[in-house]
């Protein structure tokens, strides 16, 4: 601790009363900035006075706990009183004493002197040093003022210094007035006057005595203004005088000071140069010990505000090395443990062991990084620590190799520790991921604990760790040699039997694993030797069975040939098997001996002994576990599957499945055994033409099946079967069945067409139509023509089956669909035509004549003949209508009026049918014709019947009927001249009954030459 000065020197006469001071107070401590020290004042802070100032101390907070980290003493960093000082707090608990009154009416004499002696000195500079000494007594008390006496004499003396600088000549110092007249403005509480006068003294006399400790009070006053970069200035110039009192406050102050002026390069050196002050002493007291403690705090966050680890080993690189790094280390890094940074502190540990790979404090900071690591929940960090923690330490590394005895013995206990950690961590690894490399570095790390020659009782239980994991990496050689190690090495292993066992059951494995015959071979002896050691060391264990299970193994790996001396084997081990067996019938190993001689048989295909074992495994009691006696049922089931017996091969199965089987993929297994067991027997009589029989074989066959293909493929062949043989009613239901279980499978591609074709047989042609509906649904995409002929198939069987609404209502959606060919939708016209006009729906069907009209009239020339023929009968039919109104005029007198619109509706009539007869349909051309040829004579009958004018006598009437005749006749001409133009047509092999009518008309019209049908007949047949 800095010891407590004066901040000005005293005059004569204040040295001499300077005893006063004992029994007076000092003010409280002033309040700080957190983690600063003491003597700094904020700017909110009360205005000290020079004389005040110096009773302050550089003290820390007491390390509350040496387990406590870094960071929290950091926090706590406050000023501390001065422990030689009392509180206000302690100061009123004592005022009450009788000492105390005393005190206070002697330092109130004595103050009333002081000023008087003040107010009759000779010179300012006395006057001052009474007045310095009578408010140091004066500021203990209630009163903080001074009085006004005192004011006034400070005043005067302000006035004095002020005047004699103005007065004094240039050539004489003003020195020491300038450090009276600062000490003067100070008591008068006017510090900016204060200050001004002490940088004048700084500047203008630098040969001063009271230099270093102007700075001092510049450097405390910038301080606490917060100017901390001007402050370590003025701290710089007080360090320049080393012999100074200030120095190590001013060390520690101006650390400080760059410290929260952010410049940490050049605050740590004067940290560490103050702590190094400490450190060199060889006793401590309390307080240097809380100051040490404070420079190595605000070290660590210095080194925090910059890069950490590197700046620290950055920084010793400069300087050299200490003997107080790893003390340094230490410290920044419990800083950063405060603050949760684990890998900053474990990075900080490992610079200090990179730097210093054999320090005798080396070991401490590595377990320091395995315990960061651990404490911030980084296990995967931890593993790596500690190994390089052992490989940094283990007996072969450099640090062990020059390392005392003692620190040997230290560290065995540590890496007999941490190695056993990190064997026990790959183990588990390897165990969770079933990675060989990680039961190698498993079995690495085994193997380095037992280089350190642990116990016998631990290291029975590691070697034995080191023959599981060396089994589970697959490395059989090397686990056997562990194995026997492990069982036949120690003295008392309880668990010899075990790590024996484990050998012979390595030898197994590592017989699978190699696949070169010839090193095949070279095992053989070993493995013998090996069995017959365990059953000489071992008799009455109960693995002796299973080493006879091994034996059984054995045979079926190298006797690939059921020759004789496999079968001489297999006899005797089957009666020593029996032996056993009959001994020991309640051990689960006794089960599993004969389970391996049934494999054995199976394996040579000797059925007979299979059964037979696999019987007497079924006859042990109590019975066995449950898995092995389902294992043993399959094997009689099997072997009458194998052998074509599948009746009997089924009431077996059903035997197995009687077992609580849990293991789906084995249960499903048998199930698929039964299953095919029906289906074989299914086959066998659809063979013999028992259809119905066969048919429920099949079902039953798919009902027991797990597979979903065999289910498909017997309810498959169930419904194929019953259609085949065309019983088309029971077919159905089997089909839809089928369609509905397995809709994704092949064989569904053409049930919808059977389904149809069964319904139409069996007579349910509703159904059958809705299957073409499914059918042109399910081909819309990929086949749209074959969607087209089951859209057109469903509408026809909905005629079929006396459901026309449903047809029409296909028809129409094949007319919208304009994907569809034109002459289809023009057939759908045609139906929805013959369906509207069967049913008297006249208007629907004149809308539908239309549309075939106009559906073939944008065609035009383009249209096929369907559509043509299509197109001319709609145009024939839509002409009917306009020849009726036509015939239905009547012709009233006056003729002339009448006459027009007749004549006029005759024209219409005759261009309908021209339009018709253009189209050029045979059929519909001759009738075109015909029609014409009937208006014309129409209209040549229509004006002979016509209303005769009222009033004419008969010779009158008589020449107006010739008239008309002259009129009609015309007419009657072009009737005939068509009638005949239509006959003609049989020369062209045309005959129909238009043909015929107009035959029929000219016998009429002319019966002289057409009245003959007989000659008329003849001429036809004479054509055709």
């Amino acid at each position: 601790m800095i010891a407590k000065t004066s901040l000005y020197r005293l005059t004569p006469l204040a040295v001499a009363v300077a005893f006063v001071t004992a029994c007076s107070t000092t003010p409280a401590p002033t309040k700080v900035y957190p983690k600063q020290p003491a003597a700094s004042t904020p700017a909110t802070a009360p205005v000290r006075t020079l004389a005040s100032l110096g009773q302050v101390k550089i003290s820390v907070v007491p390390d509350a706990s040496p387990f406590e980290d870094a960071s929290k003493r950091l926090e706590k960093l406050q000023p501390r009183s001065n422990p030689f000082v009392q509180t206000p707090e302690q100061i009123t608990a004592n005022a009450n004493t009788i000492d105390a009154q005393i005190n206070e009416k002697l330092n109130e004499s004595l103050y009333n002197r002081l000023i008087s002696d003040a107010k009759s000195a000779k010179d300012p500079g006395t006057a001052t040093a009474y007045l310095n000494v009578a408010r140091r007594l004066k500021s203990g008390s209630d009163d903080a003022n001074v009085d006004k006496a005192e004011q006034e004499l400070l005043t005067k003396n302000v006035e004095f210094y002020e005047d004699l600088i103005e007065r004094m000549p240039a050539a004489e110092s003003r020195a020491e007035i300038y450090y009276e007249l600062a000490k003067n403005y100070d008591l008068l509480t006017n510090k900016e006057k204060s200050l001004a006068a002490l940088k004048m003294l700084a500047e203008k006399y630098p040969e001063t005595q009271h230099l270093t400790e102007v700075h001092f009070r510049l450097a405390e006053d910038a301080f606490a203004s917060n100017h901390f970069t001007q402050a370590a200035e003025y701290y710089g110039k007080v360090l320049e005088d080393k012999k100074s009192g200030f120095y190590d406050q001013s060390l520690y102050k101006r650390g400080w000071a760059l410290y929260r002026a952010s410049d940490y390069d050049n605050a740590i050196p004067l940290f560490f140069a103050f702590a190094e002050k400490i450190w060199i002493k060889p006793k401590k007291s309390k307080q240097e010990e809380d100051a040490l403690q404070s420079a190595l705090d605000i070290i660590s966050l210095s080194f925090i505000q910059m890069d950490g680890a590197k700046s620290l080993t950055a920084y010793f690189d400069t300087v050299g090395e200490k003997f107080y790094e790893s003390i340094i280390y230490n410290n920044l890094a419990k800083a950063y443990l405060g603050k949760k940074l684990y890998k900053d502190a474990a990075e900080t540990y490992t610079a200090f062991i990179d730097r210093h790979p054999f320090d005798p404090d080396a070991p401490e900071l590595s377990t320091a990084i395995i315990n960061v690591y651990d404490l911030g929940g980084f296990p995967s960090l931890v593993v790596t620590a500690k190994e390089e923690f052992v490989k940094h330490y283990d007996p072969s590394s450099a640090f062990w190799q020059q390392s005392s005895a003692e620190t040997q013995d230290k560290l065995r206990p540590i890496l007999e520790s941490h190695i056993i950690d990190l064997a026990k961590h790959y183990h588990a690894l390897a165990q969770l991921d079933n990675e060989p490399a990680d039961y190698q570095k498993a079995a690495t790390w085994y193997r380095a604990h037992l280089s350190l020659k642990p116990k016998e009782e631990d290291a029975i239980v590691v070697n034995q760790l080191l023959a599981e994991v060396l089994y589970s990496a697959k490395n059989y050689k090397d686990a056997i040699v562990e194995f026997e190690k492990t069982a036949y090495g120690y003295t008392a292993n309880p668990k010899a039997a075990d790590a024996a066992y484990f050998a012979l059951l390595s030898y197994q494995e590592w017989d699978k694993s190699v696949v070169d015959v010839a090193e095949r071979q070279k095992i053989i002896p070993q493995r013998v030797v090996s069995t017959l050691k365990y059953s000489e060391a071992f008799p009455e264990n109960e693995n002796t069975s299973i080493v006879m299970q091994g034996l059984i193994q054995f045979i079926y790996d190298n006797y690939k040939t059921y020759d004789d001396t496999a079968k001489q084997l297999s006899s005797d081990i089957e009666k020593q098997v029996t032996r056993i067996v009959a001994t020991l019938p309640q051990e689960k190993s006794s089960a599993l001996m004969v389970q391996g001689l049934t494999n054995l048989y199976l394996s040579y295909k000797d059925y007979e002994s299979a059964v037979r074992t696999a019987k007497a495994l079924l006859a042990i009691n109590p019975p066995v576990d449950e898995k092995l006696r389902i294992e043993a049922a399959t094997v009689v089931a099997d072997a009458q599957f194998d052998k074509g017996n599948f009746a009997e091969a089924d009431v077996a199965y059903q035997q197995v499945l009687a077992f609580n089987i849990t293991d789906v993929k084995q249960k499903s297994r048998y199930q698929d055994r039964l299953a095919t067991t029906y289906y074989r027997q299914a086959e066998k009589l659809r063979d013999e033409k028992n259809t119905e029989l066969a048919a429920q074989t099949f079902l039953k066959a798919a009902e027991a099946a797990a597979d979903p293909k065999l289910k498909a493929t017997a309810d498959f062949d169930a419904a194929d079967v019953l259609y085949k043989a065309e019983k088309y009613s029971e077919a159905i239901p089997v089909l839809i069945a089928f369609k509905t279980k397995h809709p994704e499978s092949p064989l569904a591609q053409d049930m919808l067409e059977k389904l149809a074709f069964a319904y139409e047989k069996s007579g349910d042609l509703s159904s059958a139509a809705q299957q073409f509906q499914a059918i042109a649904v399910r081909d819309a995409k990929k086949n749209p023509s074959a969607s087209r002929e089951a859209t057109w198939a469903a509408a026809e069987t909905y005629e079929k089956a006396k459901q026309p609404e449903l047809a029409l209502k296909i028809y129409q959606q094949v007319i919208t669909d304009a994907t569809n060919p034109v002459d289809l939708r023009a057939e759908a016209y045609n139906r929805i035509y013959t369906y509207y006009d069967k049913n008297s729906l006249s208007n629907e069907a004149q809308t539908t004549l239309k549309g075939i009209a106009q559906f073939y009239d944008k065609l035009g020339d383009k249209a096929p003949p369907r559509v043509k023929y299509l197109g001319a009968m709609a145009h024939f039919k839509l002409a009917q209508p306009i020849y009726d109104a036509f015939a239905a005029l009547p012709l009233t007198q006056p003729l002339k009026a009448s006459l027009a619109p007749k004549k006029k509706a005759m024209q219409t009539a005759i261009t309908t049918y021209n339009k018709v007869a253009n189209i050029g349909v045979a059929e519909f051309t001759t009738a075109a014709n015909y029609q014409q040829a009937l208006i014309y004579q129409k209209l040549s009958a229509d004006l002979m019947a016509s209303e005769k004018p009222k009033g004419m006598d008969e010779l009158v009437l008589e020449q107006y009927v010739l008239v008309l005749e002259e009129q009609a006749e015309p007419f009657n001409q072009k009737a005939i001249e068509i009638y005949k133009a239509n006959a003609n047509l049989v020369k062209q092999d045309v005959y129909d009954s238009f043909v015929q009518k107009s035959f029929s008309a000219l016998a009429e019209l002319e019966p002289g030459r057409y009245k003959k049908s007989e000659q008329i007949e003849d001429a036809i047949d004479e054509i055709y």
